[in-house]
């Protein structure tokens, strides 16, 4: 079965459930991408085909803790000292966090599931040369 739904980029997190649900009215997109945008206007601007695939981790009526907001790092990845002190600071964020946690591996699941099935699609061009013969 083939799925096919609108995403709305935004460049801030949309945390409450009245945020997502103000997104939503907004643009009807059923998702938000904070990255995959940025990603998309590059390679147009490159003449490059671009697809996004995205699995959704936090749904519409979650609540992401403002204070988990920045647990990442510039890279995006969790900075697991940042994460202990705001835990310590406010445990009541665990169980949240814990709700996240699991469909984050659902979410990694279903994505390596999509990656191995491949993408359907044209064959690459073969008249641009790959990186490997670009070496």
């Amino acid at each position: 079965m083939r799925r096919i739904e609108w995403l709305s980029a935004y460049t801030a997190v949309p945390a409450s459930a009245a945020d997502k649900r103000a997104a939503f009215l907004q643009s009807g997109a059923v998702a938000v991408d904070m990255e995959s945008y940025a990603i998309a206007a590059v390679a147009e601007a490159h003449g490059l085909p671009f697809i996004a695939i995205r699995a959704i981790v936090d749904a519409a009526a979650d609540e992401v803790p403002p204070a988990l907001l920045d647990v990442t790092g510039r890279d995006g990845r969790l900075v697991l000292g940042r994460l202990l002190v705001r835990l310590l600071a406010a445990p009541r964020m665990l169980r949240p966090l814990s709700g996240l946690a699991q469909r984050f591996r659902v979410a990694g699941r279903s994505l390596r599931e999509s990656a191995r099935a491949g993408v359907p699609g044209p064959a690459p061009d073969r008249a641009t040369p790959s990186s490997a013969e670009r070496r």
